[in-house]
């Protein structure tokens, strides 16, 4: 029984490594960045809230939901 479930496969193939699963924080990134010279200054820092409301359409009807 054992070496029949060995045998038997279900197709699965485990996903690439993507850029955005790693920060300049990582130990693996950090080490590149210093070969390249490039310093942490020098990546751009993103903001923590961003107001998205001109890009949505204004409410036109509330109706009371019970």
């Amino acid at each position: 029984m054992k070496d029949s479930i060995n045998k038997m496969k279900m197709g699965w193939l485990p996903d690439y490594p993507d850029f955005r699963d790693y920060g300049h924080n990582k130990d693996e990134i950090s080490r590149m960045l210093k070969q390249m010279k490039i310093s942490e200054s020098a990546i751009p820092k993103l903001a923590t809230k961003i107001d998205l409301t001109k890009w949505c359409s204004p409410i036109e009807e509330n109706v009371r939901i019970f």
